[in-house]
Parts: structure tokens; C-alpha cells; sequence
């Protein structure tokens, strides 16, 4: 049992944290892996923020509630009505629907509750709950991770709060250049504040296998079939997880490590980079027009050591130009560099690659300061070709 029953705990800062942390503990509550947070990349959410299976009862949905000023302090009867009016077009159809708030507990919403449980049972619906943030920090004492995870100063363990949420669909963000620019300066910042912070990164695909992961887990008895369906569903998933995971240790290291922190926010287009470094990690398939192969070299590369990724045609061109240039004016240069690249191949390949090719050697074994010593994080160092 966690020590936070001893302490006033607060709520989140911010809405985005407060639904993680309701999803972690909804999670462990009913020991359900598969458990969906539902409609962060503009999906209609019919009520429901995060929806999965206690036991036998499937599904069961939960609102994490949220107005324009945080954190909520009360709930009305009325905006209950509304959620619940919502989540009964929810699909599939709702057993529980459960609504959570930082409100403290409230005598008549909890018997308005009570009330709608009873109507929603003559016609054949779900039951409807509503927790409080007290009774959500009483089940937070019973799980000592999630209580780590979210309030480590109660823990004593070092907090690891959640800096940021991104979403991508198809392996591209969802936001434009402007507000990915701010959020790359946010989350520099904070990670310098907060070491042991978190980014998510919430893939749509990932989203619609734990959807699909849910919906023949419902099927009862599961033949044959089915099982080898959500196993492959499963497979499907781990990979998807594994990649997220790939990418916040890139975006880790271009924010934080000293070889890339200042150029990512002051010289570098960090948008175009981050905006790379996610599509080349999250789908490493190269597109019809990549017809072409970037070969990146790294620092004291053995023959045929080089990391790989697609190039378009034409800006394999636009980089020929740019070194027949470099070369009619600096004979003695080495054009090959990966610092001459222009910054749009630089920016938009190069830099990618290279973070791709670390990372392939950290799943390997080595560490950030083996890879210092190699030279590996020095972009003066690395050179390219094409295949």
C-alpha cells in the first residue's frame, strides 16, 4: 500500500495528466492490459475518455472530466445528464459508464447516480457512477507503482511527470509547424526541469488494435480462430509499442544531450526533424517516390558499416547540385560530409538517419557515452552515399 493515504494529495496540473493517471489506475484495477484510452487524434468520444474490461463486464467506459478551468471543482447534476446522454451512443455498448472528476464527493450527484442506475436498468442500459477525487486517491493507495509513477515525491522515488501528449496517425503529427515549435521548446525545458518526465506518444494505429484487441477478447467462448486472431492482433500491437518507445528515446536525445540540445532549439528546423525522425521510426517503409537509398556512415565505419534509409529521386539531385557547387568552390572539402548537406536533405534525412542508426546501436548494447567515444553523436563525423 502506497504512503499517499498519509498526504493531501493535488490533483494534476493539467487535464491530459489527469486522464493517464485515471487510465493507469482503471488499468490495474481491473488487470486489463488492453485497456483503451479512446479519441485523442479527433474521434467523436460519445462521453467516454477511456473505456475496458473488469472481469466478465465489458465495456465499461470512464469520462475523466474536464471544463475550461482546471481542476474541476464541481460537477452539476445536469452536466452529469449530458455526459451519460452521451456515452449511450458509445459503440460498443456500454455495461458501466463511470464519471470522474478532481470535484470533491458530492451527496446529490452520487444520489443522482444512483437514481439514473435505476432508470437505465428498466431500459435495459448501463449503470452509471460517478468518483470524486478523494475516493480516486483511496484507490491510488492500493497501487504503489501508479502512485510512483504520478506522485513520486509521496513515494519516495524521483516523480515522473507527464510533460506532453503527442498523437500521430500514419506516422505524421497531428498539429501544424507553429504549435510543434513550441511544444519542442515546452518539452526541453521541462525536461530539463523534470528529468524523469514522460512524453506519450499515441499512435491512431495503436488505438485501433487495442479496439480491435477488445472487441474479439467480448467473444465467448473464444474458438480457435479467434484466439489466433488476437494474437496477431497482439504481435501487431508489441511492434507498434516497441516503435513509440524507439522515437522517445530519439526525441530524448535530440532534447537533452549536449551534441544536439542547443542546435535542435536555436539553429536547427527542430520541427522538420522531429516531424522525420517520427515518420522514418514509427513506419520505416520508404514511400513510392523513394526510389532511392541514403547511406549514412558512420565515424570509423568498417567496409559496408552504413545505416539506410529512403531518399525521393529528386532530392538526390538537388544534393548532387549542391556538391558539384561545393566542390568548383572548396576543392579540399569533403562533400560526402553529412554537415554539407543542404538543411533541407540535412533536416529532413541526415539528421534522421544518423538518430536511427544510434538507436540501432543502443537496442544493441552500447550507451550513449560508448558512443561519444566513437564519435557517433558528432555530426561533423558521419558521411554519406546512395544506393
Amino acid at each position: 500500500m502506497s504512503n499517499l493515504i498519509h498526504f493531501d494529495v493535488p490533483p494534476p496540473k493539467s487535464w491530459e495528466h489527469f486522464e493517464e493517471l485515471c487510465a493507469d489506475i482503471f488499468q490495474f484495477e481491473w488487470s486489463d492490459k488492453s485497456l483503451v484510452r479512446h479519441g485523442r487524434l479527433g474521434q467523436s468520444q460519445n462521453g467516454v475518455d477511456i473505456y475496458g474490461r473488469h472481469g466478465a463486464v465489458w465495456p465499461i467506459g470512464v469520462q475523466c472530466k474536464r471544463k475550461s478551468t482546471w481542476p474541476v471543482v464541481t460537477v452539476s447534476t445536469k452536466e452529469l445528464d449530458e455526459e451519460v446522454e452521451k456515452a449511450k451512443s458509445f459503440e460498443p455498448k456500454l455495461k458501466e459508464f463511470i464519471l470522474v472528476s478532481t470535484a470533491q464527493s458530492d451527496a446529490t450527484l452520487q444520489k443522482h447516480a444512483r437514481s439514473i442506475s435505476e432508470e437505465n436498468q428498466k431500459l435495459g442500459l448501463f449503470e452509471v457512477h460517478v468518483l470524486s477525487w478523494s475516493d480516486l486517491v483511496r484507490k491510488l493507495k492500493f497501487h504503489e507503482s501508479v502512485a510512483s509513477k504520478h506522485y513520486g515525491q509521496f513515494a519516495k522515488t524521483p516523480i515522473s511527470p507527464l510533460l506532453g501528449t503527442w498523437t500521430t496517425k500514419c506516422g505524421k503529427l497531428q498539429v501544424d509547424d507553429r504549435e510543434l515549435l513550441v511544444a519542442i521548446r515546452e518539452l526541453a525545458h521541462d525536461l530539463e526541469d523534470f528529468p524523469e518526465g514522460r512524453l506519450v506518444i499515441q499512435q491512431y494505429e495503436t488505438e485501433a488494435l487495442l479496439t480491435e484487441i477488445q472487441r474479439f477478447q467480448a467473444i465467448i467462448p473464444a474458438d480457435l480462430e479467434t484466439r489466433e486472431k488476437i494474437s496477431d492482433l497482439r504481435d501487431d500491437l508489441r511492434k507498434q509499442r516497441r516503435a513509440e518507445k524507439r522515437v522517445l528515446t530519439a526525441i530524448n536525445i535530440l532534447l537533452t544531450h549536449q551534441s544536439f540540445s542547443e542546435l535542435m532549439i536555436k539553429v536547427w528546423d527542430g520541427a522538420a526533424i522531429i516531424r522525420a525522425v517520427l515518420e522514418l521510426l514509427l513506419t520505416d517503409k520508404p514511400k513510392l517516390n523513394q526510389t532511392s537509398n541514403l547511406r549514412l556512415h558512420p565515424p570509423r565505419a568498417v567496409s559496408g558499416e552504413w545505416v539506410t534509409s529512403g531518399i525521393d529521386q529528386s532530392d538526390v539531385k538537388v544534393i548532387f547540385e549542391r556538391q558539384s557547387d561545393l566542390r568548383d568552390r572548396y576543392p579540399k572539402l569533403n562533400v560526402n560530409s553529412l554537415i554539407e548537406m543542404s538543411d533541407v536533405a540535412k533536416f529532413r534525412y541526415g539528421i534522421p538517419t544518423m538518430i536511427k542508426g544510434i538507436l540501432e546501436q543502443i537496442d544493441s548494447g552500447a550507451d550513449l557515452p560508448d558512443l561519444e567515444d566513437r564519435k557517433w553523436l558528432d555530426t561533423e563525423a558521419w558521411t554519406f552515399s546512395f544506393s
